[in-house]
């Protein structure tokens, strides 16, 4: 499943033209009421891709999708609608790409929170050249193998106790 925004030529606008002109194979419809919010998520699939021009250009492409969020916040009646398009190898159901689609969001708003508090990461200030790609490169190594560390305590923790302890540091680095 890949994410198709502007910048892959005609793609993200052959979608759009699809989905404008083609009833969708199969939808499904999540909603869910938690943290003061209502949620509903509304996945499209459609398999018959003669609309997309560059369909060649993707291998074994099967699918595109449609994800349409809306979002209502109770307190504040506030409501936003997001639209999000995706290409896809596999012939999946509309529940099961919506399902891989949220599971993969989940995975990286783990990592993006987890370098955002443990590393501090939004208030460093690297501007010089490629410093920020290749710090933010040492740091996902860096919790990668922290993660790995066998002992039941938190990354901010095995990160202070690697800071202050040599032989941590150095069980942390070579966990064989």
């Amino acid at each position: 499943m890949l994410a198709v925004k502007g910048n892959q030529g005609t793609l993200h606008q052959d979608i759009i033209t699809s989905f404008a002109n083609r009833a969708p194979d199969d939808t499904y419809t999540q909603l869910n009421k938690d943290h003061g919010r209502t949620e509903k998520r509304v996945c499209e699939i459609i398999h018959d891709l003669d609309l997309i021009k560059s369909r060649r250009d993707w291998k074994n492409l099967a699918a595109v999708v449609k994800i349409t969020d809306e979002r209502m916040v109770v307190s504040g009646n506030k409501m936003s609608t997001q639209i999000r398009y995706f290409i896809t190898n596999q012939c999946f159901t509309a529940e099961k790409s919506l399902h891989v689609v949220r599971s993969n969001w989940g995975i990286e708003n783990e990592l993006h929170w987890c370098l955002g508090i443990c590393f501090n990461e939004d208030h460093h200030r690297n501007r010089v050249d490629n410093s920020a790609v290749n710090f933010s490169f040492l740091q996902r190594i860096t919790l990668n193998l922290i993660k790995k560390e066998p002992t039941k305590r938190s990354i901010a923790h095995k990160r202070h106790k690697a800071h202050r302890d040599k032989e941590f540091l150095e069980k942390i680095l070579n966990p064989i």
